[in-house]
């Protein structure tokens, strides 16, 4: 019952956070009086004996053992000294200049009372020896831990792993330097599969500039977008597509004409905007998608931002949304054509199960 206690306040203490003890101080109090408390509960298990771990000689004698260095091994994950060692930096003058302040502060330690009262019984010394040779025997150490108690591991936080490429959502930006956020896109629905007619996918460029000519390259969103797609669903489905393109200017009746046009005829299953999803005066495309939707699913395109976000933080600048009219799904992407490339692996599975809900829904 005793090292349950102790796991539960480990995984669930509600007050402990992920930050940097040297920037706070407190943190490392809350780890102290942890340690501190586990001796004294230690004590009081064996002392009033209204614990049934009391009853059993062999954990009284193992709680009997645990003193404060035991205890930090606990909280910490290694001896407190090697925890030092690996992870303390040296404290700035400014720090220990408010320690020495503070020194009135400091809680007195009870070194009689969290110092251990006998041996480890030979069970456990020997159990302890055995995990460390299998640990030597198989080449590996103990991770770097931040926290014992909030089980993070220093090298997963500062060294994130993305996942290797998956078939299922290929990169339309493949040679590209940023890696796509660890997040799993569910497999494209099946069931769109058996439909007697191809699936169809409007684009609508949202671009003055582009609208009237002035690059010279012409529109470069509205084709990033068709081959992000394509790829997609050419990685892990046979379903056939076809694909209707328009520009408008960054104008929201333009842009709410296109999509009521676009809807209403009831032959367009999925609409993708690109452009006009950021904060000048003339992105207007949230505002005219909204104007136009029955349904919103703003949280859709949240998730998705959030998700890009981690690799490249200005992801969080695009206001996209997403909604429904009729039976047509719709969704605004950026205008990056190296943002709609990362986007649209994560994006699009998910738009198709709606497109497939909503057709599934249309035929009860």
């Amino acid at each position: 019952m005793y090292r349950y206690r102790v796991e539960c306040i480990l995984y669930y203490s509600s007050d402990t956070v992920q930050v940097d003890d040297s920037i706070c101080p407190n943190f490392v109090s809350h780890r102290l009086r942890l340690l501190q408390w586990m001796v004294v509960e230690a004590r009081r298990l064996v002392d009033k004996g209204d614990d049934e771990s009391s009853n059993n000689e062999s954990t009284a004698a193992a709680l009997n053992a645990m003193g404060y260095e035991e205890a930090a091994q606990h909280v910490y994950g290694i001896t407190y000294g090697e925890w030092k060692k690996r992870h303390q930096k040296k404290a700035t003058e400014e720090q220990m200049e408010k320690y020495n302040a503070s020194k009135s502060l400091h809680a007195a330690h009870d070194k009689t009372l969290l110092a251990a009262r006998g041996d480890k019984p030979a069970l456990v010394v020997k159990a302890a020896a055995a995990e460390v040779a299998a640990t030597k025997e198989k080449g590996s150490r103990p991770k770097p831990i931040l926290s014992n108690v909030c089980c993070q591991d220093a090298d997963e936080v500062a060294l994130p792993v993305a996942p290797p490429p998956s078939a299922a959502a290929p990169s339309a930006a493949a040679n590209n330097s940023r890696v796509l956020c660890p997040f799993a896109p569910p497999a494209l629905p099946t069931t769109l599969n058996k439909q007697q007619r191809p699936l169809t996918i409007g684009i609508l460029t949202v671009s003055d500039r582009a609208f009237n000519g002035e690059y010279a390259t012409g529109d470069l969103s509205g084709p990033a977008v068709q081959t992000a797609v394509q790829e997609v669903i050419a990685a892990s489905s046979s379903l056939e597509i076809t694909f209707t393109t328009a520009i408008v200017p960054d104008n929201a009746a333009a842009i709410q004409s296109k999509l009521q046009e676009w809807s209403d005829h009831g032959t367009m299953d999925l609409i993708l905007t690109t452009g006009g999803t950021g904060m000048s005066a003339r992105d207007v495309t949230p505002e005219a998608t909204r104007a136009v939707v029955h349904v919103e699913c703003a949280g859709l395109m949240s998730f998705v931002t959030a998700e890009c976000s981690h690799q490249q933080p200005l992801a969080s600048l695009s206001r996209g949304t997403a909604g429904v009219r009729g039976q047509t799904t719709i969704a605004n992407l950026p205008g990056n054509p190296k943002g709609v490339g990362e986007i649209i692996p994560l994006l699009l599975p998910l738009l198709l199960h709606a497109v497939a809900d909503l057709k599934t829904t249309a035929a009860l």
